[in-house]
């Protein structure tokens, strides 16, 4: 199913992905962790990658939604659109969730890596325990 295409969010919007498979965070060599390029690529399949725009919702939200997502990608807007793709907001009526948004990948798969391992190192990691409880 196509996404409601809505006008092409600004470069500077702030966006979150769920990361919703531990295959998407992976350790540094610092001990730390960073996300994945896995969590930007998408499947074979799809041609758009789900994310929302940090503006229109809250990380409680996000986290309380999908009980099981431990951690978001905090990625700017202008990372994806950089590399030629489109981030359009695309509300969701039947979940009420004005926030959602979708980007257009690329169709060739091997151009859909690389550009995912770009964005990745641009993406800040946000862990569900980070979050002060409101």
């Amino acid at each position: 199913m196509q996404p409601r295409r809505d006008p092409e969010v600004d470069g500077d919007t702030i966006l979150w992905r769920r990361l919703t498979s531990p295959d998407w965070i992976v350790p540094k060599s610092d001990g730390l962790r960073r996300v994945s390029s896995a969590a930007f690529k998408g499947r074979p399949e799809e041609i758009h990658l789900s994310v929302h725009i940090a503006d229109f919702t809250d990380l409680d939200t996000i986290f309380s939604t999908l009980p099981w997502c431990e951690s978001v990608a905090e990625i700017r807007a202008e990372y994806f659109q950089s590399l030629g793709r489109q981030v359009h907001h695309t509300p969701d009526p039947e979940t009420d969730d004005n926030s959602h948004a979708s980007i257009t990948l690329a169709g060739n798969y091997g151009q859909r890596k690389k550009d995912a391992k770009v964005v990745a190192m641009k993406a800040r990691l946000i862990e569900k325990r980070e979050v002060p409880p409101t």
